[in-house]
């Protein structure tokens, strides 16, 4: 089961934000997920809820959810479905030692393929406001300046009386009010559930009942209004083709709405996503989701999950809509007659649900097991413990009052080795080869008891090797002499190609691109889980395959997360 951690300023680091110039499309999707007010809270509902949450309609970069408990959002990311799918989430789950609960008892939440950092802004009722996130790496330039995708979540106040209106009314403006003064310029994504009437029989039924007022209807309709003076724009409006439909909220098909509805049985279309593109986003599609029945619990009968349906909207990003991806199609050159053209072809059942690739692998023992794991690092902490003392007690050390890094590097810095694979570790100092590895080895020798073999000592195309097996793990040991580097480390990993502490032998610089580009890789990648995903199943294709290199997307076999690329 995955552990949730908190992220720090370091996980959104990245030498350039030119992510979303790469993306062709942004997808967004919101879900109310109904709370369970009863307590003891029933979980009957949620492995439907979950189920609706990872099906293909519902398949999002950043899915919101509203009405959040801390009991469901447990439940959520305790599947590794749903970990795998979105490695990133505004608030961890309440049950792990450490992250204490969730703020209210009804909660909006955000789950995201991609990274992001979040903020609320408060609105005039307590326990009510919105929670805004911003893509660093996701946006477009304008000028020298960045400008990220910001997404609002929403869940504004129900019912439909005259101060339930007034304050909706209040709480957006003060939503686009401090989108215009913090996030002006940028693409934004408005999304949640809205709990906007849009019924002309439920407002004429209020009417008559006198629970609103005709200035109260003239202030409804002029709720669209502010909308389109924002720049917003309606998705499903942008998309739909039946103008009168899209009801969100729906007690005539949905039962569980009907038990809710407190005599108001009229479709509503409370839930919405508003995009303002910026010339950046632009509406390609809309679907909703959540509209299969299921059984909950022991009932007979089955149901539905929520009393919502789920929507998502797919946009597409800095022109590359569908017109534009034609025209680019037709300027392209000819084919050549040398190259076998691929033709993409949907994968099988088994591996295109969430997490079927990762149960796939799982069955072909190609993803490591937790035991091996800490087999791993225990192996790999005690050859760093070993090198550590071995160097500090050398005469030159204390001479030179100088700094050993010992790090992997490879498929298992990346995080993507096998269980076939080794460790490439790399020892950085102010010694000369020779010096370091006639004390490595004689420390490593009395290391026997603790399950260390020195196997043999070889020269590589990239100088000389220990081929080592610590506690049953093969290890591949390196040295590289950079003591202005040791030194600086690991602030050094963020100085320019031209600084001069890399004004070193070029032998020297090979063995410090490896390290140098894993940590460009991890600091780069949007979605590391995903990546190391990919990468094992590509790997174990290519292998059934026949398929092998050295090199792995141009990068030297050193710092290559494997050799079978």
């Amino acid at each position: 089961m995955r552990i949730w951690g908190v992220a720090q300023e370091g996980d959104y680091d990245r030498d350039d934000s030119d992510e979303g110039q790469g993306r062709k499309m942004l997808t967004v999707a919101s879900y109310n997920v109904l709370a369970e007010f009863e307590y003891p809270q029933k979980e009957d509902r949620y492995p439907l809820l979950v189920n609706n949450i990872l099906d293909d309609k519902a398949d999002a970069d950043a899915l919101v959810l509203q009405e959040v408990t801390d009991g469901f959002l447990s439940f959520l990311l305790s599947d590794e479905r749903v970990s795998d799918r979105y490695p990133y989430c505004s608030h961890g789950p309440p049950d792990q030692p450490g992250m204490g609960p969730l703020p209210n008892f009804l909660n909006m939440v955000v789950l995201s393929k991609v990274a992001f950092d979040w903020e609320s802004v408060s609105f005039q009722r307590k326990h009510k406001g919105a929670l805004v996130a911003r893509f660093r790496h996701v946006g477009k330039w304008q000028g020298d300046e960045f400008k990220p995708v910001v997404l609002a979540v929403v869940h504004l106040s129900h019912g439909l009386t005259d101060g339930a209106v007034a304050s909706r009314k209040g709480d957006i403006k003060r939503l686009i009010g401090y989108l215009e003064e913090n996030y002006g310029g940028c693409p934004w994504v408005l999304a949640g559930d809205w709990n906007i009437a849009t019924s002309k029989e439920a407002i004429q039924e209020a009417l008559e009942k006198k629970n609103v007022s005709d200035l109260t209807v003239e202030q409804w309709k002029g709720l669209d209004t502010i909308f389109k003076d924002a720049g917003l724009v309606d998705a499903w409006e942008v998309t739909a083709e039946d103008k009168d439909g899209g009801a969100t909220w729906d007690p005539p098909v949905n039962g569980v709405a009907v038990t809710l509805s407190g005599g108001n049985i009229w479709p509503q279309r409370y839930d919405r996503i508003l995009v303002r593109g910026e010339d950046f986003l632009d509406v390609k599609e809309f679907n909703m989701f959540g509209q299969e029945k299921g059984h909950v619990g022991d009932a007979v009968e089955e149901s539905f999950a929520s009393d919502h349906w789920g929507i998502r909207a797919v946009l597409s990003i800095g022109g590359f809509g569908d017109d534009e991806k034609e025209e680019m199609e037709q300027e392209q050159e000819p084919e050549n007659p040398l190259v076998v053209p691929a033709h993409l072809e949907k994968a099988p059942k088994a591996l295109s649900g969430a997490g079927g690739i990762k149960a796939c692998l799982s069955e072909l023992n190609v993803t490591p097991g937790e035991e091996e794991a800490a087999q791993r690092r225990e192996a790999f902490e005690l050859l760093k413990t070993l090198l550590l003392d071995a160097t500090t007690k050398t005469p030159a050390a204390a001479r030179l009052q100088s700094f050993v890094v010992v790090v992997p590097v490879g498929s298992y810095a990346l995080g993507v080795w096998t269980t076939s694979s080794d460790i490439d570790v790399c020892c950085i100092g102010p010694f000369s080869s020779n010096t370091l590895f006639s004390v490595a080895s004689s420390s490593l020798r009395k290391a026997a008891t603790q399950g260390v073999r020195n196997l043999r000592r070889v020269k590589a195309n990239t100088g000389t090797m220990l081929e080592l097996e610590v506690q049953g793990v093969r290890m591949d040991l390196q040295y590289c002499p950079a003591a202005s580097v040791a030194q600086q480390w690991p602030n050094v990993l963020r100085l320019p190609a031209k600084d001069p502490v890399w004004s070193l032998a070029p032998q020297t610089l090979n063995k410090l691109k490896a390290i140098r580009d894993i940590d460009y890789l991890r600091r780069s990648l949007p979605d590391i889980e995903s990546f190391r995903l990919a990468h094992r199943f590509i790997k174990t294709w290519a292998r059934s395959r026949g398929v092998y290199s050295a090199c792995f997307k141009g990068l030297p076999r050193s710092s290559s997360p494997s050799s079978s690329f």
